[in-house]
């Protein structure tokens, strides 16, 4: 009942997109944190472009790598060292616009509305604030993509009366060419809340130790992550993929290694792929993981004390600075401790032989789209046409 009622959605948001919206300046946005909210606005722009006469990206890092290549009317990096300068960047170029759509980047998103734009937020992180941000209060439409404890928690008067849940921003390409490849995607490694170096770090043990493994077996692999890593390891072609280039990637491979990120999550449930999630390297990560485990919706995933001596299991849901402070000092022992990445590898290879001994057996990620469904990208667009037709 739940999937035809989001196909009749679904086709009924594709009939209303109706003719290009001249009267308004549209600037989209996304949090630096990880690749997913970049990700997911990229997606977005992809249905909203055709029906928007001038709509531009404002971002800051990594972001800006899965931008780039789209035709927006004008890209514009804001990022500068102190915050002041950065802010006074912002509303030099925002407030030539009339409407603000980000991917949880709260700080921007108040920027904005103190500009007097109107503001869309779109939040995959619904179910994870323990305080939830003053400015989503604010919003003028608040998107939220459903997953474990979202709709329960949008009953909260915290939320803004234009709140709409949308099922899961993915979609599973077309077709798909059955391959043996291995799909490695370390795209959610980055936040601006621990040191690039040691992010960095993090990503050559990984990517290291994986191509080790992976060197046994006759198979394809494809390397994914954002631009900074791809530039640091010189050893292993490591590409940066749009969005709909990923799907495809994964939807054609054979299992996959990746990040713990929603986008990621959310992808490999539909495709029905097995996957080997990383350790976390934030601690919605952790959490998600978490979450996964306690309703028996994981089945490959490592954590920092599977792989470190003498490490504690983190309590992701602890404030965000001191878990990201353990994550940092996990990273920075992986890095300096034989041992640790030998652990590392040995947890991988299992996993593999595991995996491939599983390939007949359906992965137990797909129930999340048997709970949320799929599709969420036309629905979002359409909501936020809507609104911009209200405006």
């Amino acid at each position: 009942m739940i999937k035809k009622f989001l196909f009749f959605l679904v086709i009924s948001c594709s009939f209303l997109l109706g003719n290009k919206i001249s009267n308004q300046k549209v600037l989209l946005n996304a949090e630096s944190f990880g690749f997913g909210p970049s990700a997911a606005i990229a997606q977005i722009f992809t249905y909203l472009r055709d029906h928007i006469n001038h709509i531009s990206y404002i971002g800051t890092g990594h972001t800006l790598d899965l931008q780039n290549k789209l035709p927006y009317n004008a890209i514009y990096n804001y990022e500068e060292p102190d915050i002041a300068t950065q802010k006074n960047n912002f509303s030099e170029i925002v407030k030539n616009y009339d409407v603000f759509i980000t991917a949880t980047d709260f700080q921007a998103a108040q920027w904005a509305k103190e500009l007097g734009l109107k503001v869309i937020i779109y939040d995959p992180l619904t179910w994870y604030w323990s305080n939830i941000p003053p400015i989503i209060k604010k919003a003028d439409l608040y998107i939220s993509q459903n997953f474990l404890g979202v709709a329960q928690r949008l009953k909260s008067t915290a939320f803004p009366t234009k709140s709409v849940l949308i099922p899961p921003i993915v979609k599973i390409p077309p077709s798909k060419i059955e391959t043996d490849h291995i799909l490695v995607n370390t795209g959610g490694l980055f936040n601006p809340f621990i040191e690039q170096k040691n992010l960095l770090d993090f990503a050559h043990i990984l990517f290291n130790s994986i191509d080790d493994i992976l060197k046994n077996y006759d198979q394809h692999i494809d390397y994914v992550s954002n631009q900074a890593i791809a530039r640091s390891i010189s050893t292993i072609p490591i590409k940066t993929m749009q969005p709909s280039e990923i799907q495809v990637t994964l939807n054609n491979a054979q299992f996959a290694i990746m990040t713990p990120g929603l986008g990621n999550i959310y992808e490999a449930a539909a495709m029905k792929k097995y996957v080997i999630w990383l350790p976390p390297a934030n601690d919605s990560q952790g959490q998600q993981i978490q979450l996964l485990r306690d309703n028996n919706i994981s089945d490959y995933a490592i954590d920092w004390h599977e792989i470190l001596d003498n490490q504690n299991p983190i309590d992701y849901r602890k404030p965000q600075e001191e878990v990201l402070i353990q994550i940092s000092h996990c990273i920075q022992r992986l890095s300096c401790e034989k041992k640790a990445q030998k652990k590392f590898k040995e947890l991988v290879y299992k996993y593999i032989i595991d995996i491939k001994c599983n390939l007949n057996k359906k992965p137990s990620l797909t129930k999340l789209i048997d709970l949320f469904g799929e599709n969420g990208t036309q629905i979002a667009a359409h909501k936020i046409l809507e609104a911009l037709h209200d405006f």
